[in-house]
């Protein structure tokens, strides 16, 4: 897979049980919730059915609630952020070649830029979907 998608959505994500805690996010195989709990499973829960949420969950990537980032507590809110960011890393990869420079930002501090080295494949194929696209139209 070139890409995982990951998605935050404002209070989207239900459970059809009252007593559950609060979910956080969900992903493919199982579902984030606040606190520990050993019930991950995706029984029960009402999963958003629009494209977006459709291309993360087929992506392998996951759709989080925002609105665990607004929790009054901030333990809370950290591990809401440590279970996403978690999660996003999961799905990271960087690519097997790169070419990397030291630049200064704005302030004049130093900072890494990266890019990935050149490829003819990827031109190749570039066009070649350019030209299919072209002739499809």
């Amino acid at each position: 897979m070139l890409f995982s998608l990951h998605i935050f959505v404002y209070k989207y994500l239900t459970a059809c049980s009252s007593n559950e805690s609060m979910i956080i996010g969900v992903d493919s195989d199982r579902k984030y919730v606040l606190h520990n709990s050993k019930d991950q499973s995706l029984e029960n829960m009402g999963l958003p059915v629009d494209t977006c949420s459709h291309l993360a969950l087929l992506s392998n990537g996951s759709i989080f609630d925002s609105s665990s980032l607004l929790i009054s507590k901030v333990r809370h809110q950290k591990m809401a952020i440590d279970t996403i960011s978690n999660r996003v890393a999961k799905t990271a990869s960087t690519p097997q070649c790169q070419v990397c420079q030291c630049v200064a930002d704005e302030t004049g501090a130093p900072k890494s830029v990266c890019r990935t080295c050149y490829s003819e494949m990827k031109d190749v194929s570039l066009s070649l979907m350019y030209h299919i696209c072209t002739f499809v139209k």
